[in-house]
C-alpha cells in the first residue's frame, strides 16, 4: 500500500468518525425534542447545527477528499499512471 493510498484511508476512518459524531448529536437532539426536561447544556438547534456541519464534512471525507489527498500527495495521479 502506497503512503497516498495510506493517507486516503485515514482520511475515510476520521470521516466515518465524523459521520457517527453527527448521528449521536442528531440522536441527542431528537431526545431533548421528546423529553425537553432532560439535562442538557447546549440547546436543541445547537446540536441540529452542529450535527449537519459534522455530516456535511465527514460525507466529505468519507467520500475520499480528493482535494485533501491530492494537495498532500501531488504526484500520486502519476505515479499511479507509472504502475499500469
Amino acid at each position: 500500500m502506497k503512503p497516498s493510498q495510506a493517507f486516503g484511508v485515514f482520511v475515510r476512518c476520521v470521516g466515518l468518525i465524523l459521520v457517527l459524531a453527527a448521528a449521536q448529536h442528531f440522536f441527542t437532539g431528537l431526545l431533548l425534542l421528546v423529553e425537553p426536561n432532560s439535562r442538557s447544556n447546549a440547546p436543541v438547534s445547537h446540536l441540529f447545527l452542529y450535527g449537519v456541519v459534522l455530516l456535511v464534512i465527514g460525507w466529505y471525507l468519507l467520500r475520499g477528499a480528493p482535494y485533501i489527498v491530492n494537495f498532500a500527495y501531488p504526484h500520486a495521479d502519476s505515479d499511479a499512471k507509472d504502475d499500469s
